[in-house]
């Protein structure tokens, strides 16, 4: 009986390791996606088609590389208002506590302490 839970302590310790471990290697502090195209493999085609084996992989890279802008779904939008709201009071409220803070310092500054 002891050897089953010490088992399954076992690879539950093992699961929650290799788990926080993935978090750290999934969770790159890189803003920027890096998006490619390679080359197709030559293997098994004909002669005719032959060029569109760089030919597709360049047009990939070029129309995307043409993309400035997309359209932000309305739901999207509201959602960013929403978080730039929050975030304003977010900075309005800590703002506010720093002025009452700067305040009672003042105030205590002034009084003689008996």
């Amino acid at each position: 009986m002891q050897n089953k839970t010490f088992a399954g302590k076992k690879y539950i310790s093992l699961f929650a390791f290799i788990l926080f471990i993935s978090f750290n290697v999934f969770a790159a502090d890189e803003a920027s996606w890096v998006i490619a195209a390679e080359q197709f493999s030559e293997q098994n085609v004909p002669s005719v088609y032959k060029s569109y084996t760089t030919l597709i992989p360049l047009m990939i890279m070029q129309n995307l590389s043409g993309i400035q802008s997309r359209l932000v779904p309305a739901f999207e939008q509201h959602a960013q208002e929403m978080q730039d709201l929050a975030d304003k009071r977010v900075r309005l409220v800590r703002e506010r506590s720093d002025i009452i803070q700067n305040n009672d310092k003042l105030f205590f500054q002034r009084i003689p302490i008996l």
